[in-house]
């Protein structure tokens, strides 16, 4: 990405989180969006679709990028979306390529010893 994104986003209202440097929050009107910063991509999510296209745009406006569109897997990990509006993250396809490379796709599983309550 060309250009300073950090000064960029800071310019159009974002702030940096303060617990994570590569997230980046803007609110407005009670509405959210997040971007998520990860080397030269930047995963896109708020509370409405026309805010996100709204960033997205202004985003392309700025510096040279892809949509890819609705993100499906990131870093790994699979993104579910849920009935209620809520995200489930999965790394099931991580676990099977997992056992997959070490042959162990027909292994049986086992319940944990570790008391679930504590």
């Amino acid at each position: 990405m060309e250009g300073n994104f950090y000064e960029f986003v800071c310019s159009i209202g974002f702030q940096v989180s303060h617990f994570d440097p590569c997230l980046y929050l803007k609110i407005t009107s009670g509405e959210c969006v997040l971007l998520l910063v990860y080397v030269d991509d930047v995963l896109v999510t708020g509370s409405s679709t026309e805010l996100i296209m709204r960033t997205k745009s202004g985003l392309k406006a700025r510096f040279e990028m892809t949509d890819s569109g609705k993100c499906a897997f990131v870093l790994g990990i699979e993104l579910v979306d849920n009935d209620n509006g809520s995200v489930t993250m999965c790394q099931r396809r991580y676990v099977e390529d997992v056992l997959k490379r070490f042959g162990m796709t027909d292994c049986k599983a086992v319940t944990s010893p570790t008391d679930i309550s504590s």
